[in-house]
C-alpha cells in the first residue's frame, strides 16, 4: 500500500505544478493575496484601465497567512463565484500574465457594525448561534505598475443569507463566541463595480 500512496501524491504534486504552468496568474497568487499599495493617488474619477485582475479578500484575511483570499478571472481555479457564474468583466479584460495586469482591483470585505445575535443556518442540516456584524466592502482601484491606489469606494452589507458556510465563521477567542460578518453576493458586487468601470457586467435577473 505504501508505494501507491507515494504515487498517488506524486500525482497530486504533479497536477498542482502543471496548474500553475497552465494559469501563471495562479503561479504568483500568494504575493497577489499579500499585496500591500505602496501609496495614493486619489482620483474621484478615477476608472478601470487596460488589463484586470480583480482580487477578493474575506473578513478572516489575515496577512502572511493562507486562505480566506480569491481570485477572479483565473483560468483553473480561484474564482470567488460560483462555477456557473459568469465573470465579473468580459473574458478579455484579465490579465493572462503577471506581466500583462495593468489595474488590480482589490475588494476587501471588513468587520463594520454588530447586528444581532442569530441562528445561522450553517449548511442543510446544521445551524448555531453565532454573532453577527454588518459587512463593509471597500474596492480599491490600483494601478499595479505603481502600486498606487487610484480610487476607493465603500459600501455597506447588512442582508444575511440563508445559508453560511463554516469557513466564513470565525471564533472570537475573547467571547469564546462564533461570528459572522455579512459578505456581499456576487450581484451586489457587480453593482459596486459598475461604478468603477461600466464594462463590469450586470446583476443577474434571478
Amino acid at each position: 500500500m505504501r508505494p501507491l500512496i507515494h504515487i498517488v501524491c506524486l500525482l497530486l504534486l504533479v497536477g498542482l505544478f502543471a496548474s500553475c504552468d497552465s494559469d501563471p496568474i495562479l503561479g504568483i497568487k500568494q504575493d497577489l493575496c499579500w499585496f500591500t499599495p505602496k501609496g495614493e493617488a486619489l482620483d474621484n474619477n478615477g476608472t478601470v484601465n487596460g488589463k484586470i485582475l480583480v482580487l477578493y479578500r474575506s473578513s478572516n484575511f489575515e496577512r502572511g497567512k493562507y486562505g480566506n483570499c480569491e481570485l477572479d478571472g483565473s483560468i483553473t481555479s480561484g474564482y470567488r463565484i460560483e462555477k456557473n457564474e459568469p465573470e465579473y468583466f468580459p473574458e478579455e479584460m484579465y490579465a493572462r500574465s503577471p506581466e500583462e495586469i495593468d489595474t488590480l482591483i482589490m475588494i476587501e470585505n471588513k468587520k463594520g457594525k454588530y447586528l444581532d445575535p442569530m441562528s445561522v443556518r450553517k449548511s442543510l442540516s446544521r445551524q448555531g448561534d453565532v454573532d453577527v456584524f454588518s459587512g463593509i466592502t471597500e474596492i480599491s482601484l490600483i494601478d499595479y505598475k505603481s502600486g498606487n491606489v487610484i480610487r476607493k469606494t465603500r459600501h455597506e452589507n447588512t442582508i444575511i443569507p440563508k445559508t453560511v458556510s463554516e469557513n466564513r465563521l470565525r471564533l472570537d477567542n475573547s467571547s469564546a463566541r462564533y461570528e459572522y460578518v455579512v459578505e456581499p453576493s456576487a450581484d451586489e458586487l457587480r453593482t459596486y463595480l459598475r461604478e468603477i468601470s461600466d464594462k463590469a457586467k450586470m446583476p443577474s435577473s434571478r
